[in-house]
C-alpha cells in the first residue's frame, strides 16, 4: 500500500484435474462497468454476497452496509465497531461475522429482517483482527502486531471460546480453511503455513510465499491455491506441496478472485487497474485501466455473470464478461 496509509497496513500447473478439463479458457474477458455503488464514506476493506444474491460490504468507516440484488440500500448500521471492520464473512443468509481493529469478533443475526449483533468476543486478540472466518459452526480469526496467532473458536450457549491458537513468528495477514482436505491455511509477512486442523500440525511451510493483506489469498481449483504479495503472486500445489510458480508483478497484490468455471483469476491492490489472469499458464490475459480511483482491496463474483470490485476509493463497482 502507498506509504501514506495506515502503518499497520504496511509493508502480492502443469497437473490438469479431469474435472477441469471441461473450463472454459478464456483468451479475452471484454469485461465492462455496469454500476457504481458508493454508500460507504471510507475505504471498503471486504465485500461479499449472501445465497440470496444480497451483497455485505464493510469499511474503515466503521460502518457495515447490505445491498439488495439490485444494488439498493438494505441496511446500514452505523459504528458497527469501535474501529475500522477489516472482514465480514458470510455464514447463511441470516447470519454473518465480522472483525475489526478495536480487536474484537462480532457475530451478527437477522431478526426480523433486520440484522442485529448475536454475539461478541471483546479482546479477541491483542492486536487488530485482520480476518474470521466459519470453521464449520465454529470460527478462526487471525492477528498482527504484538499477537500474530491464528485462534480457532468454539461456539458456546453464550458465546465462543477459544479452544487453540497457533503461534506465529510473523504478522499473519489472512487464513484459509480448506474443508474438503481439513487444511488451514495461513500465511502472513514470514510466509506461508499448511496446517493439518485436525491434529492442529504444521505440514509445510513455504517461507518464499507471502501475503499482504486479508483479501490475498483463495483457492484457484481442488488442487491450487493463489496467495498474493508484495510485488508477486505464488500458487502452491496441495497435493505435491510444492512451489508451482510465483509471478512477479509491478506492485503489491491486495486482492485475488478465482473464477474456476472460466478458467481465469482477477488481481488487484496497489494499482488503480483490474488485472484478469488464465489459471493454466498463469498469463495477463486483460487489463482494465483506471478502474478505480485508487488501491483495489479485493473481488467479489456475482450472480448473473458479474463480478464486483471494491477499493480504498470507497467505491464498488459491477462489471459484466
Amino acid at each position: 500500500m502507498k506509504n501514506n496509509k495506515n502503518n499497520s497496513l504496511e509493508g502480492f500447473h502443469n497437473e490438469k484435474k479431469k474435472d477441469n478439463l471441461k473450463t472454459i479458457q478464456l483468451t479475452k474477458c471484454n469485461l465492462k462497468m455496469i454500476k457504481t455503488i458508493n454508500f460507504h464514506k471510507d475505504i471498503v476493506y471486504s465485500a461479499t454476497v449472501f445465497p440470496s444474491g444480497n451483497i455485505i460490504s464493510v469499511s474503515k468507516d466503521c460502518s457495515i452496509i447490505i445491498h439488495d440484488i439490485n444494488y439498493n440500500m438494505l441496511q446500514y448500521i452505523q459504528n458497527a465497531h469501535n474501529n475500522l471492520i477489516t472482514y465480514v464473512e458470510v455464514k447463511d443468509d441470516n447470519n454473518f461475522v465480522t472483525c475489526s481493529f478495536d480487536r474484537s469478533i462480532k457475530t451478527w443475526i437477522k431478526y426480523e429482517n433486520k440484522f442485529i449483533i448475536n454475539k461478541i468476543i471483546v479482546g479477541a486478540h491483542n492486536a487488530q483482527i485482520n480476518k474470521v472466518i466459519y470453521f464449520f459452526n465454529d470460527l478462526i480469526s487471525c492477528s498482527c502486531d504484538n499477537d500474530r496467532t491464528v485462534k480457532i473458536w468454539q461456539e458456546m450457549s453464550n458465546n465462543y471460546q477459544l479452544i487453540s491458537s497457533l503461534k506465529h513468528d510473523y504478522n499473519i495477514w489472512s487464513i484459509l480453511f480448506l474443508k474438503d482436505k481439513n487444511i488451514l491455511v495461513s500465511s502472513g509477512e514470514g510466509g506461508t503455513n499448511l496446517w493439518n486442523i485436525k491434529i492442529l500440525t504444521l505440514i509445510k511451510n513455504f517461507s518464499q510465499i507471502k501475503c499482504r493483506l486479508w483479501n490475498a489469498i483463495c483457492r484457484l481449483d481442488n488442487d491450487r491455491i493463489i496467495i498474493g504479495g508484495g510485488y508477486s503472486f505464488g500458487i502452491i500445489s496441495l497435493s505435491t506441496k510444492i512451489v508451482l510458480k510465483e509471478i512477479q508483478i509491478p506492485f503489491e497484490c491486495l486482492g485475488i478472485k478465482t473464477i474456476e468455471e472460466k478458467g481465469i483469476f482477477f488481481i488487484g491492490g496497489e494499482s488503480k487497474n483490474i488485472f484478469i489472469y488464465r489459471n493454466d499458464n498463469y498469463k495477463c490475459i486483460e487489463t482494465i485501466y483506471n478502474a478505480h480511483d485508487d488501491d483495489i482491496d479485493g473481488f467479489i463474483m456475482l450472480k448473473n455473470n458479474l463480478i464486483a470490485s471494491y477499493s480504498m476509493d470507497s467505491k464498488i463497482k459491477i462489471w459484466s464478461f
